[in-house]
């Protein structure tokens, strides 16, 4: 259920970065999914949510509610892929100044053979769960399938990340 439809689009358009009058639906859909999370009732009781303004809060912004869904979607990916692996992945999808990078699953199989991290999962199956979560996003050129992280504002939570080891390492 939406409260106040158009106050609702407001409060969150108002939050999103549009420089070029355009918002991407990825961050609408993220932003979203935020809310709901928000709005659910937790415990054993099911019922319907409410979406509304107030949900919003007044220092929400794109980075933030990013982080806010990088974290979530970790914490579900580590029970499956290990600790270690999905950040790494998109460690090694970021240059030094958290710019996203464009990588092929070569690369990436190379990032971890060099670090000895283990993958418990084999890597198609990681890049394929981070892609279905919208972390990812799988470009085509010819032959050639690279790998890049979802959004510039993504990449840059990703490098805010960081564990002390993987910055030692750069």
């Amino acid at each position: 259920v939406v409260s106040d439809s158009e106050q609702l689009a407001e409060s969150i358009l108002t939050r999103l970065p549009d420089e070029r009058k355009e918002i991407e639906l990825a961050h609408v859909q993220v932003f979203l999914s935020e809310l709901w999370d928000r709005a659910a009732p937790s415990g054993p009781l099911k019922g319907s949510v409410e979406l509304h303004a107030g949900l919003v809060h007044p220092d929400d912004n794109l980075a933030g509610v990013l982080d806010s869904f990088l974290k979530k979607q970790l914490a579900e990916l580590t029970p499956v892929h290990g600790g270690k692996a999905p950040m790494e992945l998109l460690a090694a999808m970021i240059s030094e100044r958290y710019t996203k990078l464009q990588l092929d699953a070569g690369e990436l199989e190379s990032h971890f053979i060099k670090n000895g991290i283990h993958l418990p999962r084999p890597l198609p199956e990681l890049l394929r769960e981070l892609e279905q979560r919208r972390i990812l996003r799988t470009l085509k050129a010819g032959e050639q399938t690279r790998f890049e992280i979802s959004h510039d504002v993504l990449a840059r939570v990703v490098g805010q990340n960081l564990t002390e080891e993987m910055k030692l390492r750069e």
